[in-house]
């Protein structure tokens, strides 16, 4: 449905559950989305997606964190995600009244915010959280007065910045002990955790919200009209495909990265982001805002209604593109490897379900590896809820997957921001990093 999960058998159900119903739920920094589970058989009756209204306050884990060291904005967190976030969207499925159990996988912030706690001590060295093991929460107890009789429990995380819903994507991903494998949660807090032939090293590199479209002029979350794919021809002409087919209202986070590869292919952006500004006029694509007093220059995609895409849109997606690439090389050399060694890479987040891996190659995102050495598991988080409903030891699978990570901050080392800056450009600014990808800027 949302997830494509390698590991067989993902849903057990439970006994003596007819007519009970379960709510697997992924609470995202950006997204928050959530499936409808009989629990007697695992079916997925019903689901729904939609931003997480704390982006309302703050778009990022670290500025939300911030904002809890006044008691009462921990409360407005609270309220957005639980009251203004998930209660609409429970209050749609049918026979909602009939949830017994609630699984939340998110990061560890994220879950923090969710029930209530306060993530401050996320943000200081040595970045602990309040508590990585959750205690169970009666739905009421949150708030959630849709669901009367259900009982709420929380994926355990593994540290501060390095949450639930990656302890989901490992008991998901099924990783082996005999390979090195690279897991990358592709999303707003761009988590990733390597796999050195079963000894787990995880870290975050925060991305931002961009690669879900928010922050974008013309961002917004995949939804009927919103274009899907962009494809920049050798002669500026732009190829489009919207979601059913109907009148475009927008683009996501996907097709942001589609065309920023795609134009950089065809010398329409350089490797910096900038446009061909002759070729753009020429095309009469061009389009000037005003932001600020500022002069932004942006790529027409469609006439009516407007849509375009800015330099300042590009350089959001190049810096939530530098974020996942430096974290990966951070995570590569601080145990020995280069990516041209890695045997597996597994992709997760909604995100990743819509990434053309070419595209992000292009990009600069994702190491030059062999295609076929990438496993998509969409939204693993998600996925591992899903899984948590059923019988079968999930719980106990979870905390054995939760505890078995060491952690790296990034902060510890001299070199990320180096990293990161170098990441900034089309593919790299090193050209050896991307050999076969440099053609063009």
């Amino acid at each position: 449905p949302d997830f494509y999960a390698p590991r067989k058998n993902l849903f057990q159900p439970l006994d003596n559950a007819e007519g009970q119903l379960g709510l697997a739920v992924d609470i995202g920094t950006t997204t928050v989305a959530t499936i409808l589970v009989e629990l007697s058989t695992g079916k997925i009756l019903a689901r729904e997606a939609a931003y997480n209204r704390q982006i309302e306050l703050a778009d990022n884990v670290i500025s939300r964190i911030a904002l809890c060291c006044d008691e009462s904005n921990l409360q407005k967190l609270q309220r957005l995600v639980i009251q203004d976030t998930l209660m609409p969207m429970f209050s749609v499925f049918p026979r909602v009244e009939n949830v017994t159990q609630i699984v939340f996988s998110g990061n560890t912030v994220m879950s923090h915010l969710a029930l209530g706690l306060s993530p401050v001590s996320i943000g200081t060295l040595p970045f602990e959280p309040l508590t990585k093991v959750f205690r169970d929460y009666s739905a009421s107890e949150l708030g959630l007065s849709c669901c009367p009789n259900a009982t709420v429990r929380i994926v355990p995380a593994i540290a501060g910045y390095v949450g639930g819903d990656v302890v989901s994507d490992l008991y998901v991903a099924n990783l082996s002990n005999d390979r090195l494998e690279l897991l990358v949660d592709i999303g707003t807090n761009g988590e990733m955790v390597l796999n050195d032939h079963g000894r787990l090293l995880a870290t975050a590199s925060a991305a931002g919200p961009a690669f879900e479209g928010a922050g974008l002029l013309h961002g917004c979350r995949a939804a009927p009209g919103v274009i899907e794919q962009i494809v920049c021809h050798a002669d500026d002409t732009l190829e489009i495909r919207t979601f059913g087919g109907l009148p475009p209202v927008g683009l996501c986070g996907s097709v942001a990265v589609d065309f920023i590869a795609t134009a950089f292919k065809t010398g329409l952006l350089n490797s910096m982001g900038r446009f061909d500004l002759e070729r753009l006029c020429a095309a009469d694509r061009l389009v000037q805002l005003d932001c600020c007093g500022m002069t932004v220059n942006a790529c027409r995609i469609f006439n009516d209604p407007e849509i375009v895409i800015t330099e300042f849109d590009v350089s959001q997606i190049l810096k939530a593109k530098a974020a996942v690439y430096a974290g990966i090389r951070a995570l590569l050399d601080c145990s020995g490897y280069q990516t041209s060694q890695i045997e597996r890479l597994v992709l997760a987040g909604g995100f990743a379900a819509h990434l053309n891996i070419g595209h992000a190659v292009t990009l600069g995102m994702l190491p030059e590896i062999a295609l076929e050495t990438v496993d998509v598991i969409g939204n693993g988080s998600l996925a591992g809820a899903y899984a948590a409903l059923g019988a079968g030891g999930v719980w106990d699978a979870l905390q054995d997957v939760a505890e078995r990570p060491e952690t790296y901050h990034l902060a510890s080392t001299g070199d990320f921001e180096d990293r990161f800056i170098d990441a900034l450009a089309i593919p790299h600014l090193d050209l050896e990093e991307f050999p076969l990808s440099h053609t063009a800027g």
